[in-house]
């Protein structure tokens, strides 16, 4: 009889204690989450904030997640055992980074283009309902980013690509290019040596404005964060790591 009541009573214990260390989990520095109970959302803690991004997260959720509180802060929570499960988010600057990619640009040049984009989740209770993991979100990223980098290097000629400005280099609006490269919009001198063969082709290439790396990836970083935004992530930035000919 007493060995009964001693299991019982280390089965309550065991019970008890599964119970209080259910019932509370800790949120660092560099994490977000999302609370839900039997998969709903009733809760929802953030990292750093503004005051301004609090004020627009908050009106999101009255819109969307009506009901759903929102906290603020890294700690100790409390959530209910069995029933609440608590969904935890990288609060950092996150890396996509894939493999290059073929892009071809306006004057019909093939190029291998390795790109990169630093990301956050902005809205995580919307991630995780659009996109649920960061695999999912990386997924997502790949049609985005690329999508919009073939889009926005296939309007500009190579030249204008690996240039990182559109700073003249002491021509005014041309900029000067040797070795017979040939591109539209150009004025030409040739230097022919004394056996009468061309020896050196000069061309001098009229830069467009608004073009240049730089500017190409600022109007890309621009798009693609607008879209990103459904998936409740913000997009940093978005950068060419290399651009080389096959």
């Amino acid at each position: 009889m007493k060995r009964l009541k001693r299991l019982v009573y280390g089965v309550v214990a065991l019970f008890l204690l599964l119970v209080v260390l259910g019932a509370f989990f800790t949120v660092s520095e560099t994490q977000q989450a999302v609370i839900l109970q039997l998969g709903n959302p009733v809760r929802v803690i953030v990292g750093d904030r503004t005051p301004e991004q609090m004020s627009e997260l908050q009106h999101w959720i009255d819109d969307n997640a009506p009901g759903v509180a929102l906290s603020q802060g890294a700690g100790l929570y409390f959530k209910i055992p069995f029933i609440q499960k608590a969904e935890i988010f990288d609060d950092r600057i996150l890396e996509y980074d894939d493999p290059p990619a073929d892009v071809v640009t306006k004057d019909k040049k093939h190029i291998q283009v390795d790109c990169y984009a630093r990301w956050r989740i902005d809205n995580h209770l919307l991630f995780l309902r659009r996109v649920r993991t960061e695999n999912g979100a990386l997924s997502r990223l790949d049609d985005i980013i690329y999508s919009m980098i073939r889009q926005e290097l296939g309007k500009s000629n190579l030249i204008q690509i690996v240039r990182s400005t559109n700073d003249p280099i002491g021509l005014g609006d041309y900029v000067r290019l040797v070795n017979n490269v040939t591109y539209s919009d150009t004025l030409e001198d040739i230097e022919i040596d004394e056996e009468g063969e061309i020896r050196e082709t000069i061309k001098l290439v009229r830069m467009v404005s608004s073009q240049g790396r730089i500017a190409i990836l600022d109007r890309v970083t621009t798009t693609c964060r607008a879209m990103a935004e459904d998936y409740g992530i913000y997009i940093v930035d978005v950068r060419i790591k290399r651009a080389d000919l096959p």
